[in-house]
């Protein structure tokens, strides 16, 4: 993951290296979408079943990210533009493993379930800082806040039955990350690419706890950044 990150830096410093002069403008607002791909998060530390999870499960990549925003431009300066943004952010994660239906509080079955989805939105806060390095190209660094809104796991299986879908509506911190990319710009449409370089989150108990025998009962921030790819498209109002 660094070494992909490193390189990813270096390309984008070259870039800089060729800045030319020119004006840049651009309208206040931005309306942008996204949608990226993420490694599955395959850790099942101590789990009695975690090779038969992982044997069954090869496939590196199948978490999903999906975002709607809309920014604000608050600060030009020459080829630097900074912006403020609001929006919904959904990930959906497929990864097969056991989760902690107390959190639910939804039934009092005492079987052993593993999720076959996850899926949660978030709300998002993001600072987002835009440096043009051509007339129609530009590198931004982006930080976003997440707050958890809904949870849902669906598809749940055991050795002898189906159950109905687990849910829960809540407003938690969760999560703070910085993101890179690199963007070109035709007209008022904007086009990127970018991955995350750093992530700080939440250690969601759901999935990280004693039934999988995770270590860190007392601790609540992990750092773990999972390999992360975004696809974006904005428009300039």
């Amino acid at each position: 993951m660094r070494i992909n990150c490193h390189i990813f830096l270096i390309g984008l410093f070259i870039l800089c290296s060729k800045n030319s002069q020119c004006q840049i403008q651009l309208d206040n607002w931005f309306l942008t979408a996204t949608v990226g791909f993420e490694k599955h998060d395959k850790r099942l530390f101590e789990y009695p079943e975690r090779a038969s999870l992982l044997r069954n499960q090869t496939e590196n990549w199948g978490s999903q990210i999906y975002s709607l925003r809309i920014y604000r431009k608050f600060v030009s300066k020459n080829k630097l533009f900074i912006t403020g943004g609001v929006g919904i952010q959904q990930e959906l994660a497929s990864f097969k493993r056991p989760f902690d239906r107390s959190s639910f509080k939804q039934d009092s079955f005492l079987i052993l379930l593993n999720l076959d989805s996850y899926e949660t939105f978030y709300g998002i806060i993001s600072l987002q800082s835009l440096y043009f390095i051509s007339e129609n190209s530009f590198i931004n660094i982006d930080m976003n806040l997440g707050t958890a809104l809904y949870k849902k796991i669906d598809g749940t299986f055991s050795s002898s039955a189906l159950f109905s879908p687990y849910s829960q509506t809540l407003f938690q911190l969760d999560h703070f990350n910085a993101i890179i990319g690199i963007n070109f710009r035709i007209k008022k449409l904007l086009i990127g690419a970018s991955m995350r370089a750093f992530n700080a989150q939440r250690i969601d108990k759901i999935i990280f706890n004693k039934i999988i025998k995770d270590p860190r009962i007392d601790q609540k921030i992990e750092y773990y950044n999972l390999l992360n790819i975004n696809f974006s498209v904005s428009y300039n109002l």
